[in-house]
C-alpha cells in the first residue's frame, strides 16, 4: 500500500489552497497589541523519542493579559487548526498563522478569549497529524495552568476538517468543537456523501460534546451540504450541533464565526472528567492480520494491488504497516465497532469476523474498498455505498 494511494489529498489541496483556507491574507500580522503575549514556540517536555519522531512541533501561544494575575488560578485552552496555505508550492508559516481564523481575530479584529490558545503549525502538508496537535496539546499542559476539563477544539477550512477528525479520534478530551467551513475531509476531498451505514457507531462517542458549526452558504470550496451531512450523522447519533449559517463564501465564514461571541462560549464550556482515550475495542484480537487491498477509487480506474497488515497494540489502537510503507507501523485508533482512524484522519471500517475462526475478513476505506484475506478469502469489488463482502 503505498502512500501516496492512502494520503492523496491534490484535489482537497487544489479546492482549499484556490481560496487560502485561511481567515486573512498570507502577510504577516501587525504586532500584537498591549495587554496580551502571543509567542512562538515549540514541543520541549515530552520524551525525547516523541519529539525526534513528529515532523511539526512549532505552535503559537496565546496568554491572555492577567495569566499570571493569581498563581492558582487554571486557565481554558482553546485548540485552534489553522487552514492550508495559499498554494500548494508555499509552506505553511508562522506570519500566516497569525492571520487565520481564530488568530486573525486576535491580532486585528480585537477578539480576546479569557483562555490559553494554542495553535500548532502543521509541517504535514495539507493534513493535520493526529500526533502532532496531541504533542502541542500536552505540552501546553505541561508548561502553562490548563484547566484539563475545559479543553475546546476549533479549526477554519482544513483545520475544520481536522477538528471533525481529531474530535472522532479523542471523543471524551474536547468540552466543546467549534468547526468553521469544513466538514469530513475525504467527502470535501471526492465530492461524495458516503453511505451512513458506513460509520456505524462512530459518532456515538460524540453525544456528550457540544458542538457549534459555522458555514457559509456561497462556499464553493466546501460546499455546506458536506457540512450538514456529517453534522446530521451527529445528530442522528443523539449529539446535539448548533448549525449557524451565513450569506457568505468560503473565506468570509471566518469573520462571521471568530468573535467574541465565539471565545467566550468555547471558555465556558466544561467537560467533568475528560481525558484522552479512545472507544475501547470489545475483542482486540479479532482484528490482526494481513490483508489485500485493491484501489477502486474511480470505475474503470487502474487498479492498485498491495497488502496491508495490522498488529495488536492496545485494547483502544492498532498498529498498521504494510508494502511501501515509509518508516514503523502508525497508530489507528478505534472508533467504535470496526471503524478505525490514522494519524491522518483516513477512515476504515475492518469488516465482519468469520463466525468460525473469529478474525476479520475485510478491510474497506471510504474511498478504496479492499478484500481481506481472511478464513474465508473474500472475492469481488464493491463500490460504495454497496456494504459489499463487509
Amino acid at each position: 500500500m503505498k502512500c501516496v494511494t492512502r494520503w492523496s489529498t491534490l484535489v482537497l489541496l487544489a479546492v482549499l489552497a484556490a481560496c487560502g483556507g485561511s481567515g486573512g491574507s498570507s502577510n504577516p500580522a501587525a504586532p500584537a497589541a498591549a495587554g496580551f503575549t502571543l509567542t512562538e514556540s515549540q514541543v520541549t517536555t515530552l520524551p525525547k523519542d516523541e519529539i525526534a519522531a513528529l515532523t511539526s512541533k512549532e505552535y503559537l501561544l496565546y496568554l491572555p493579559a492577567d495569566y499570571k494575575a493569581d498563581e492558582d488560578k487554571k486557565w481554558p485552552l482553546i485548540v485552534f487548526l489553522h487552514g492550508s496555505s495559499p498554494s500548494p508550492e508555499q509552506e505553511k508559516t508562522m506570519a500566516m498563522l497569525r492571520n487565520d481564523g481564530l488568530m486573525y481575530a486576535i491580532t486585528q479584529s480585537g477578539v480576546r478569549p479569557a483562555a490559553i490558545v494554542v495553535a500548532p503549525l502543521s509541517k504535514e502538508g495539507y493534513v493535520f497529524r493526529r500526533e502532532a496537535v496531541d504533542a502541542a496539546i500536552r505540552d501546553v499542559q505541561a508548561r502553562y495552568k490548563v484547566d484539563p476539563n475545559r479543553v475546546s477544539l476549533t479549526g477554519m477550512s482544513l483545520g475544520a476538517i481536522n477538528a471533525w477528525n481529531m474530535s472522532l479520534s479523542w471523543p471524551y478530551r474536547f468540552s466543546a468543537v467549534a468547526p468553521v467551513a469544513g466538514a469530513l475531509d475525504k467527502e470535501v476531498r471526492d465530492r461524495y456523501r458516503y453511505d451512513n451505514a458506513f460509520w456505524g457507531d462512530a459518532f456515538k462517542a460524540l453525544a456528550a460534546t457540544p458542538f457549534r458549526v459555522f458555514h457559509g452558504s456561497r462556499d464553493t470550496a466546501v460546499p455546506i451540504e458536506y457540512a450538514e451531512h456529517v453534522a446530521s450523522l451527529l445528530t442522528a447519533a443523539g449529539g446535539t450541533v448548533d448549525f449557524r449559517r451565513a450569506a457568505t463564501d468560503h473565506i468570509g465564514t471566518a469573520g462571521f464565526a471568530f468573535t467574541q461571541e465565539l471565545a467566550d462560549w468555547l471558555t465556558a464550556q466544561h467537560r467533568d472528567g475528560a481525558n484522552s482515550d479512545h472507544p475501547p475495542m470489545s475483542d482486540p484480537t479479532q482484528y490482526p492480520g494481513r490483508y489485500l487491498e485493491l484501489s477502486m477509487e474511480r470505475p474503470g480506474s487502474p487498479v492498485y494491488d498491495s497488502w496491508i497488515e495490522l498488529l495488536p497494540d492496545t485494547a483502544s489502537t492498532l498498529k498498521e504497516t504494510g508494502e511501501g510503507w515509509r518508516g514503523g507501523p502508525q497508530t489507528l485508533v478505534h472508533l467504535g465497532d470496526s471503524r478505525f482512524m490514522d494519524p491522518f484522519g483516513n477512515v476504515m471500517w475492518v469488516g465482519k469476523p468469520d463466525a468460525s475462526t473469529g478474525q476479520m475478513q475485510c478491510w474497506y476505506t471510504m474511498h478504496d474498498p479492499a478484500i481481506g484475506l481472511g478464513a474465508n478469502r473474500i472475492q469481488g469489488y464493491p463500490r460504495l455505498p454497496a456494504r459489499g463482502p463487509c
